[in-house]
């Protein structure tokens, strides 16, 4: 049976889009694509012979340098229905003076756009729904170069420096230098502790000449009474842990909280599109304790806009400052009085080694207690709680090895020192802790961010593709894509090897290819 020739062809140029399916438009109603499309239009024919799917050749009626800056087709085979095929033009030749033979490759994207949809995928990448920082937060195949680390948080502390010292004298005696104390307990109810277990008292001098003088006096009164065995430790100690004029032994707890804005205004003065890189590894904080130990915290784990921070100590012959983070990596914060509150302690750093002065002495008791090994005499017996040093007195006389003990210790003149690290930063002015703004250095932080606006961000999660969330453009890439349809089974594969690969859906085909707008989420 005779057919009449009724298929029309358009033959399209500047349409932004190629075989590499690098960009697509997305597409809201079948009107609109067909309408974008016939825009485009340099020559159309009609009353054209079938045009086969599969066969890829048409011939027309046009010299072929006049379709050479033509780079897209769309046919229908009005006769068989209105469906619209469209294609790529790869290559034009020439036949005669007025024929042109034109290669095309099917377009199967835009030919059966609205016959197919998206199942579950294994997305790989893709732009986010949202984008406060926090919201994305998977590890991304990118180098971040080197760090920034600033000193100064803007309008909060930079660090904690400690002053206003005093002098710690520990000793095993009352503060009159009486009789040896027993069973005092120190120490407050530290987070939710009990007091400590201590011999020890606590006799503290005010940092300056007078408090010299004072610590002199009192460590000659104790020669004066042959008690210079009851002193331990001398040390430097900040007057917030220990206070002048309590109870000797009794340390107070101490306590202090800080907190300060997420600075999620720039990277060294670079202001990024994509608010990732307000996150962790592109922006975080450092703390630094000046021993060697740094700990980093991701800004995105502290609860709302605000960095909080708690410093906790209590007096020892060691004493310690630890510093914890406050409503971090906590998903049971719910609330501003709870992040302000609630330390978590499996984060925290802490600040030791405090300056020791040094002394001269021939201390007995105190350089037993360092080395761990006590002695008592009583009823003519030496006990000693190292096994060791049992064993070595096991055959001696109980009052022969005391008293060569004590031979040693009346012949020698000991110091006590320790001069170290801390020592150098107390006598600077130096001796705390030091928080860091780390970031990466500007031109990398716009490298990344050209990178995310481009390809969006690492999402590795099974779901269905956001291909139309933000106001220009969302890139897409699967892995093993699957959709569902009506479609020819190899245009279907073709489709899901295009997602597999990566493709960007622009919103509105004039804006294909720039990147300058702002695609914030909406």
């Amino acid at each position: 049976m005779y057919i009449a020739p009724d298929t029309e062809i358009r033959v399209l140029r500047n349409v932004p889009l190629d075989n590499t399916y690098e960009h697509a438009i997305g597409w809201t109603e079948r009107t609109q694509q067909t309408d974008y499309f016939k825009s485009k239009t340099k020559f159309t024919f009609s009353k054209q012979t079938y045009q086969r799917l599969q066969r890829g050749k048409m011939r027309v009626e046009k010299p072929a340098e006049s379709l050479y800056d033509c780079n897209y087709l769309m046919y229908q085979n009005t006769a068989f229905g209105t469906k619209w095929f469209y294609a790529f033009i790869t290559g034009v030749e020439y036949v005669n003076n007025i024929t042109s033979e034109i290669t095309f490759e099917i377009d199967p994207l835009n030919t059966w756009y609205f016959d197919w949809s998206f199942g579950d995928c294994f997305v790989e990448r893709e732009h986010s729904r949202t984008d406060n920082p926090g919201d994305n937060i998977v590890a991304e195949p990118i180098d971040v170069g080197d760090y920034v680390f600033e000193t100064s948080l803007g309008n909060t502390l930079s660090g904690i420096v400690f002053s206003d010292w005093v002098i710690v004298v520990a000793i095993g005696l009352e503060d009159n230098a009486g009789s040896v104390v027993l069973n005092v307990p120190y120490g407050g109810d530290l987070l939710g502790m009990g007091p400590l277990y201590s011999q020890l008292n606590f006799k503290t001098f005010n940092a300056n000449a007078q408090g010299v003088v004072d610590c002199y006096t009192y460590l000659s009164a104790l020669s004066l009474l042959s008690r210079e065995d009851a002193i331990v430790d001398i040390f430097m100690c900040p007057r917030d842990i220990i206070t002048e004029n309590t109870k000797p032994g009794v340390g107070e707890t101490y306590s202090e909280e800080y907190q300060w804005d997420k600075p999620y205004t720039s990277l060294g003065g670079y202001v990024p599109k994509n608010k990732k890189l307000f996150t962790h590894p592109y922006c975080f904080l450092r703390l630094d304790n000046q021993q060697g130990h740094t700990e980093d915290y991701k800004y995105e784990y502290f609860y709302g806009n605000k960095c909080r921070f708690a410093a906790d100590a209590n007096l020892s012959i060691n004493p310690k400052v630890l510093f914890s983070p406050c409503g971090y990596a906590d998903n049971d914060v719910g609330n501003e009085f709870q992040a302000n509150k609630f330390r978590n302690i499996q984060f925290s750093i802490d600040r030791s080694d405090f300056p020791k002065c040094p002394y001269v002495t021939s201390d007995f008791g105190a350089k037993l207690m360092q080395s761990t090994i006590g002695f008592a005499l009583s009823a003519g017996r030496a006990f000693t709680t190292s096994e060791k040093a049992a064993e070595k007195f096991a055959d001696a006389s109980p009052f022969s090895a005391v008293g060569s003990m004590l031979s040693s210790l009346a012949t020698t003149r000991l110091s006590s020192s320790n001069v170290n690290s801390s020592d150098v930063m107390f006598s600077t002015g130096l001796y705390g802790v030091n928080f860091y703004h780390a970031y990466v250095r500007p031109e990398f932080a716009r490298i990344i961010d050209d990178f995310f606006s481009k390809f969006g961000y690492q999402t590795n999660r099974l779901k269905k593709p956001n291909w139309n969330s933000r106001p220009h453009w969302n890139y897409v890439k699967t892995k093993n894509c699957v959709i569902v349809g009506s479609i020819p089974g190899d245009d279907m594969n073709k489709i899901c090897k295009i997602h597999d690969a990566g493709i960007t859906y622009w919103k509105n085909p004039d804006e294909v290819g720039n990147y300058n707008l702002d695609n914030s989420p909406v």
